[in-house]
Parts: C-alpha cells; sequence; structure tokens
C-alpha cells in the first residue's frame, strides 16, 4: 500500500492537469460587481426618495 503512494503523481496516476479556473473566477467576479452595483443603485435611489 505504502508503494502505491510513492509510485503516484500529486495530480493522481491518470495524468491529467489541474481544472483552468480563471474563467471561473473572471465570470464570480463579474457576478459580484453586477450585484453589488445594483445593491448601490437601490440604495442611492432609496437615500433620494
Amino acid at each position: 500500500m505504502a508503494e502505491d503512494t510513492r509510485e503516484r503523481s500529486p495530480g493522481g496516476s491518470t495524468g491529467e492537469s489541474e481544472p483552468d479556473i480563471s474563467g471561473t473566477l473572471f465570470l464570480t467576479t463579474v457576478i459580484l460587481v453586477m450585484i453589488f452595483g445594483f445593491w448601490t443603485l437601490m440604495y442611492w435611489t432609496l437615500l433620494s426618495r
């Protein structure tokens, strides 16, 4: 059992690369900016009543 763990690479034995999450981070940032902008717009609108 200890021999199996030494032979495996850190990413797994199938040679798969790590998933690319840069697109996910970009979309998450865009969504958060939109939510914050909408919140600011509503806050300013209600403040100006």
